[in-house]
């Protein structure tokens, strides 16, 4: 059953010029906030603390990170099929509460006078599937409260909200941490479940109710009757969606390492970059959705790989910092146009009633780009370290190839699904 107050419009239906956005999307941008602070504060210095503090090599930190993701990729996939049978609330509070759990577990192993890197291993992996497994359930929710024209300002909004969350959570993380990484870890716990609460006491179920009825497995095969990949035009979307998740990836590894070994950029600077990458989706992401809402989402996400063709290409002439961070501006456009489209045309493609399960098969393609994206980076930055340029050319023309999917795509999916 579907709980609703008389003063909120039914989802799906659009809401008053004047409040622009539907309430419940406000209360899932605050959920976002609060997670993705959450997640920022100790997570990201996972590694450091691992390779410094418990003696881990890189090779074994990098293996543990490379599984969890690949893992969470899976946990996208269930977490949309059970958006779909139990409800999106219910997924959603069930991530924060697993995630919650296993971070205190680990400020717990943390605090030990001889933490155990195997045991922690296991609890960060754990903590990492809990949160892709929120994904698709709150991905779902947003489009259960909005049409299809206001779909990508929805998805944008919510990445505004994981953007402030980040860029919050790792400056109080940097302050945290000075004292002890038990406390890093205690903190994202405390803040997850500060979400949890929010989420419980403010959201509103908004699953259509006729899913509730619905029979059949819990989890069907993603070849089959009823499956994503059985249409044809969803599988060509999840191939495209797999291409330009790999370059999209290359920010988080690749461009710090490029920075780093070929330009000799000091950390600070190399920070730099990924805060620039931040602010201007922070800053600029809103408008840009105005701006995608009178195109073809083909459309802007072709233009999005364009830019990230050029953004990367001419990574291989950049020679210092600001070279570098032109690089980094004109590719973040291109994430400006590419996140929230891609994930609106998912939602667009996928029957009322099976959003969870088409956007759970959505994130598990998009989770294998930023699996392999990493490990196509180290591969290259490897075999062409005389020339380590080269990398970007080849992250180049793969965008380039994303770009022409996409384009081939517009006349798979119909302007129904493609016209925001």
């Amino acid at each position: 059953m579907i709980l609703r107050s008389q003063s909120e419009p039914p989802p799906g239906k659009t809401v008053s010029r004047s409040r622009r956005y539907d309430r419940r999307l406000w209360v899932l941008f605050l959920g976002r906030v609060i997670t993705s602070t959450g997640y920022s504060i100790a997570f990201p210095f996972f590694g450091i603390y691992f390779h410094t503090s418990l003696g881990v090599s890189m090779s074994t930190v990098g293996a543990i990170i490379a599984f969890s993701t690949l893992m969470g990729a899976f946990g996208k996939l269930l977490g949309g099929e059970l958006a779909d049978k139990i409800g999106r609330k219910r997924v959603m509070i069930a991530a924060l509460f697993g995630r919650s759990l296993a971070t205190a577990a680990l400020a717990l192993l943390a605090a030990q006078a001889e933490p155990q890197w195997l045991p922690m291993s296991a609890l960060f992996i754990v903590g990492t599937w809990f949160g892709f497994f929120f994904d698709p359930a709150a991905e779902a929710m947003v489009a259960d409260l909005s049409d299809p024209s206001q779909r990508v300002q929805g998805y944008s909004l919510l990445r505004v909200g994981g953007n402030l969350g980040w860029a919050v959570g790792g400056g109080v993380g940097g302050l945290i941490g000075i004292h002890s990484y038990a406390s890093l870890f205690f903190g994202t716990a405390v803040v997850t479940m500060v979400a949890l609460a929010t989420l419980l006491l403010l959201v509103v179920e908004t699953r259509p109710e006729r899913v509730g009825r619905q029979g059949g497995s819990w989890l069907p095969p993603l070849l089959g009757p009823g499956s994503p990949l059985s249409q044809r035009a969803f599988l060509h979307f999840a191939l495209a969606t797999l291409a330009i998740h790999i370059v999209m990836s290359q920010l988080s590894m690749s461009l710090s390492v490029y920075g780093k070994t070929a330009l000799a950029l000091p950390e600070s600077m190399l920070g730099l970059l990924f805060t620039i990458n931040g602010m201007i989706i922070v800053m600029l992401q809103i408008p840009a959705a105005s701006w995608i809402g009178r195109r073809r989402l083909t459309t802007s996400v072709a233009i999005g790989c364009l830019l990230y063709a050029a953004g990367y290409g001419s990574a291989s002439l950049a020679v210092d910092f600001w070279t570098l961070a032109g690089c980094v501006v004109v590719f973040s456009f291109g994430e400006l146009l590419v996140a929230p489209s891609v994930v609106s045309l998912a939602a667009n493609l996928a029957p009322a009633e099976l959003r969870g399960r088409f956007l759970g098969a959505f994130g598990l393609f998009s989770m294998l780009g930023r699996c392999l994206g990493p490990l196509l980076g180290g591969v290259n930055l490897d075999f062409f370290r005389s020339a380590p340029w080269i990398h970007w050319l080849v992250i180049s023309g793969l965008a380039g190839g994303s770009m022409l999917l996409f384009l081939g795509l517009r006349g798979r999916v119909g302007v129904q699904a493609d016209r925001p």
